[in-house]
């Protein structure tokens, strides 16, 4: 901003000053400093500022900031390089066992599960929902003290995510160094600054001898007595010396621990600790099994245990509890097992209570009540009166849909008598006055929380893609993963993809390099045998071929139900740039993009479009699939373009389009006319009746069955008191030893399987029964006109789209054409027809159509007028000429002369004379 303010000196001096500044500068070489990996990652215990890096050859030497502004700021001493390097080495003394042989493995894993786990995404969505949660019950549970709170503990977490993804490097570059380290005294030997980077991500400083540091794995270390020591200010000679002798101030405050005195909670010394401290570290090494560490955990937090039951009856209340985990993992298995030991102990324990039943969905979503098997089951004994108290852990293993929570919860209100839901997280009775209001609030937050989980981890992994980090779930084909999660060229897989990219610039098309590719067997990205046109044009089309990764062209969608759908602006994507090796160059990546925009701009000016389809029968889709080889049938359509009246459809195995399956395909009249012919055979076919009653009898339970089941049933009684007992002796132990729960716990799991297999044939057995009934009533108005010669059903009624959609799970086309339909209940059936049958009865309705057209013809107009025109004898030559458009029609004789004259209804005439043999004349009679 010029002319600011009034000038002292005037512009030709302070341009002469300039110039002698410009004269007496010396020349300086731009000093070479290495990066320093320590910066903002060293803090003054005693200010709280950060430790600035000097350089002093041959040595750096780090500093408080503040005492090197001056040392009556800061009582911190400068610390070498070699010093920072034996504090870091300490403290990994400190918190591990340098004697284990497999320590370095250790390390090595530590460092490889930080860069490979995406958990970060799991606490920051348990955070957030926590803080909206925690508004959402502002006044009710929680205070604007408490939501302060937690947003600077999600502050902190989010900066500490930061520093960690920065030391990404560090990590890698350690990772690889310690492949040639074997031991601990080696690894102290050989370690810098820069490798032990990896495994600390701060430190404070408060003296050499004491110190905290912050691990990678969020644990923390304090060695010494991390006390701040206040600076020596000096502030005049008369206060510290008296009569020439230095005052030293005593208080025991302020003395330093030293090291061999170190000891702390979270690692120390052993050698420091008392004969109590010792047996409890002793016994830590000897840690509780997790699942009675949990049991009793849980049983600690239950609300059920700590209160009385509200709902006063004179009879035992019939319990029972519903566990749902989502996912079928090993951990989740144990997670279920836990639970089932939990609930049981806490329903045996209480003598109000009877044991009515554990109801288990494993691998189940709550999002819904579909495909959720034990739900259902537990919601129909409520309706027999068999639970009067249910007991699950939350609203959301109850369920996250809020219209299926309040449902259930309303249908199990209107009973007689009710049922009660106990949802022990939030201590919730549903049958309380004030939880109508709860239940609403929290069972909607379960509902936006399941629609939000993908986003919340979309979103952290958005925050990774903005500054580069991206970890997507599958490499793309020509890669693989490194034991660090990196992508690496999979050297056989990139010379397909090099293939493909040479024989397209060579000018083949896609479908040539995919027919070459199948015929020389290579498997697909899928692992499939057979190329597709769109699997060579999106492998010609990706960045990531030349090293660049395009994150969130996808997303899943913003709905309860979620689809993986195109990203079309919805949300932003991230360019990376050198995101790994590139196979293809980048001029070859560029010529291949110009030649498929070039060949793309082609194929528009010469396309011709489809008029619209609507006569595909939709019905069909996704439920059909091909008896010999699995795959799933899909719809054809066939247009001559020549022959405008020429429109086929047809159903084909997939596979079978490239010919690679054997398979025939089907005209879609033929699926029609299969599919009415199934239900006229499964009317007046006795031998359907006969099957029926095969298949029902196998699902009944016979009277052996029976009494195994009984005997299952108290098996796995006795089994639960076993385990209740366990439970308790364990409990009383501290859980050392927990082989007999987990045992009796498997015990029970095999049991329940057997007898949910008895409890799914009866409800298949309901089911199939209550199909039967319900089909039997929409073929009532089916007649029966008998069966021809090909074994069709005479006069069956058209297709019924509406019966198949509502009874078909699936129909399996065979070689010859059969289809053999399965119904939802479970039992199959089949027509009496196939595909030849099919085809020579459309030859038959062809002729026969044939027929009725020339009948018709034959009393048409153009006949009678060519009738009238033959009052007088005419030539075949005539007659033709009075009809041009069968002027040179050769059947014009055989279709229209001939059945005349067979009908007498004209006469042929030879001439007494005739010029020839042929010179015949046709009249009417």
């Amino acid at each position: 901003m010029e002319n600011h303010h009034p000038a002292i000196i005037s512009q030709e001096l302070f341009d002469r000053v300039q110039e002698e500044r410009k004269k007496n500068k010396r020349e300086t070489k731009p000093q070479q400093f290495s990066p320093n990996s320590l910066s903002r990652r060293i803090h003054c215990g005693n200010c709280g500022q950060n430790f600035r890096r000097n350089r002093n050859k041959p040595w750096e030497y780090f500093r408080c900031v503040s005492a090197t502004t001056h040392k009556n700021l800061c009582s911190s001493l400068t610390l070498r390089e070699d010093l920072i390097v034996e504090i870091m080495i300490n403290a990994f003394r400190v918190r591990f066992d340098v004697d284990d042989p497999k320590l370095i493995k250790r390390l090595q894993r530590m460092l490889i599960r930080i860069n490979q786990n995406d958990y970060f995404e799991f606490h920051r969505l348990k955070a957030l929902t926590q803080i909206q949660l925690a508004k959402r019950l502002k006044d009710i549970q929680f205070t604007d003290q408490d939501i302060i709170q937690m947003e600077r503990d999600y502050d902190k977490f989010e900066n500490q995510l930061v520093e960690i993804e920065d030391d990404r490097k560090y990590r890698l570059g350690s990772i690889k160094w310690l492949e040639n380290i074997k031991t601990f005294q080696d690894f102290s030997g050989k370690a810098t600054i820069e490798y032990l980077r990896a495994w600390i991500l701060s430190m404070v400083i408060y003296s050499k001898e004491d110190y905290k540091i912050y691990w990678i794995d969020g644990k923390e270390t304090e060695v010494g007595n991390c006390i701040p020591i206040k600076p020596n200010i000096v502030e005049s000679p008369k206060e510290f010396y008296s009569e020439g002798e230095l005052q030293v101030d005593n208080n025991p405050e302020l003395q330093v621990m030293t090291t061999k005195q170190v000891t702390s909670g979270k690692g120390g010394d052993l050698n420091t600790l008392d004969e109590e401290d010792r047996k409890m570290i002793a016994e830590r090494k000897l840690e509780p099994n997790l699942m009675v560490k949990n049991i009793q955990k849980q049983l600690s937090n239950s609300v059920i245990m700590q209160t009385s039951v509200p709902v006063v009856r004179e009879k035992k209340l019939k319990v029972a509890a519903y566990v749902r985990v989502s996912t079928e993992l090993e951990q989740q298995k144990t997670s279920i097992k836990t639970q089932y030991s939990y609930y049981l102990y806490l329903i045996l324990k209480d003598p109000r209570y009877i044991l009515a039943d554990i109801y288990i969905d494993d691998g189940k979503s709550g999002r819904t009540t579909e495909g959720r098997p034990d739900f259902k089951r537990l919601m129909e004994d409520c309706k027999a009166g068999k639970v009067d108290l249910i007991i699950t852990k939350s609203l959301s293993r109850f369920a996250r849909n809020t219209v299926d929570t309040l449902t259930y919860l309303n249908m199990l209100k209107s009973l007689d008598p009710k049922v009660e839901v106990w949802f022990e997280r939030e201590n919730i009775l549903s049958l309380s006055e004030k939880s109508n209001v709860l239940i609403n609030l929290l069972s909607a937050l379960g509902q936006e929380e399941s629609v939000n989980i993908g986003e919340a981890i979309a979103w952290g992994r958005r925050s990774l893609a903005q500054r580069g980090i991206v970890r997507p779930a599958v490499q793309g084909y020509g890669y693989k993963y490194d034991k660090n999660k990196e992508w690496v060229i999979n050297d056989e897989e990139a010379k397909v993809v090099k293939l493909i990219y040479d024989e397209y610039e060579k000018g083949k098309n896609m479908r040539e390099i995919a027919n070459t590719l199948t015929e020389e067997s290579v498997l697909t990205p899928g692992g499939q045998k057979m190329w597709q046109v769109s699997t060579i044009r999106r492998i010609l089309s990706s960045e990531i071929y030349r090293g660049n990764y395009i994150y969130q062209r996808f997303h899943s969608g913003f709905s309860l139900i979620s689809d993986r759908v195109k990203n079309t602006g919805e949300l932003p994507m991230y360019f990376i740039e050198g995101h790994h090796e590139g196979i293809i160059n980048g001029e070859q990546w560029k010529r291949v993009q110009t030649m498929l925009e070039e060949n793309e701009k082609s194929r528009k000016e010469n396309f011709q479009k489809y008029p619209v389809d609507k006569e595909k029968n939709d019905a069909f889709t996704k439920k059909l699939y091909c008896g010999e080889c699995g795959t799933v049938v899909g719809y054809v359509r066939g247009i001559n373009r020549q022959m405008k009246s020429y429109e086929k459809r047809w159903w084909r195995c997939n596979k079978g389009l490239k010919g690679h399956c054997g398979s025939i395909h089907l005209n879609q009249n033929y699926v029609e006319e299969n599919f009415s012919q199934v239900l006229m055979d499964i009317k007046f076919n006795p031998a359907f009746d006969e099957y029926l009653d095969l298949f029902m009898k196998a699902l009944k339970i016979t009277p052996e069955e029976e009494i195994q089941r009984e005997q299952l049933e108290q098996e796995k009684e006795a089994l639960n008191q076993q385990l209740y007992k366990a439970v308790e002796n364990e409990l009383g132990k501290a859980g050392k030893d927990a082989k007999l729960i987990d045992y009796l716990t498997d015990e029970i799991m095999d049991i329940r399987e057997k007898l949910l297999g008895y409890t799914a044939r009866e409800e298949q057995l309901e089911e199939v029964a209550k199909e039967i009934e319900e089909l039997r009533k929409n073929l009532e108005a089916y007649k029966n006109k008998g069966n021809d010669d090909l074994r069709y059903y005479k006069s069956p009624p058209d297709f019924k789209r509406e019966i198949f959609e509502n009874f078909i799970e699936k129909g399996t086309i065979l070689e010859d054409g059969q289809i053999i339909y399965q119904f939802k209940s479970g039992f199959e059936w089949t027509a009496p027809i196939n595909y030849i049958a099919f085809q020579e009865q459309e030859r038959r309705r062809k002729k026969a159509k044939t027929q009725l057209e020339k009948k018709e013809f034959l009393k048409g107009p153009e006949v009678k007028a060519l009738l009238k025109y033959c009052e007088e004898p005419k030539t075949i030559t005539e007659m033709r000429e009075y009809l041009p458009r069968y002027l040179t029609n050769p059947n014009f004789k055989k279709y229209i002369v001939k059945p005349l004259l067979e009908k007498g209804i004209i006469k042929e005439t030879i001439p007494d004379k005739p010029t020839s043999r042929l010179q015949k004349y046709y009249s009417i009679k």
